[in-house]
């Protein structure tokens, strides 16, 4: 982190009060569901330690909506899931990213080797 003396710059900022728990607990939520999810396909979309990360993450972020519903400043601020552009881009974003799913696939089939060539 870089710290700068604003009385060189001639702007006051603002007093922003930091929300520490807020960020230690909407990045461990973030990092418990991002680990759950890529060590399922190892482990198990049902084993214990799959679905005991996966409920760690929802606590944490369950956590984390609780403290931002409470501070007079928070680092989300919950008003804006009520504005609905906001709920017709999400959607919009989730059809474009269903619809990388399939681009996965070639989509021209891949050419004739000796080992593939009968």
């Amino acid at each position: 982190m870089v710290i700068m003396d604003t009385s060189i710059i001639g702007v006051a900022l603002p007093d922003i009060q930091k929300d520490l728990a807020g960020a230690v607990t909407v990045t461990a939520g973030l990092a418990a569901a991002v680990f759950g999810i890529v060590r399922a396909p190892e482990e198990g979309w049902g084993s214990a330690a799959t679905l005991s990360v996966l409920a760690g993450a929802i606590v944490l972020l369950g956590i984390f909506v609780a403290i931002q519903s409470s501070r007079r400043e928070p680092l989300m601020r919950l008003g804006i899931f009520r504005t609905p552009n906001l709920g017709a881009a999400n959607f919009a974003q989730l059809l474009l990213g269903a619809a990388w799913i399939p681009m996965r696939q070639p989509l021209v089939p891949p050419l004739p080797t000796k080992e593939n060539h009968a």
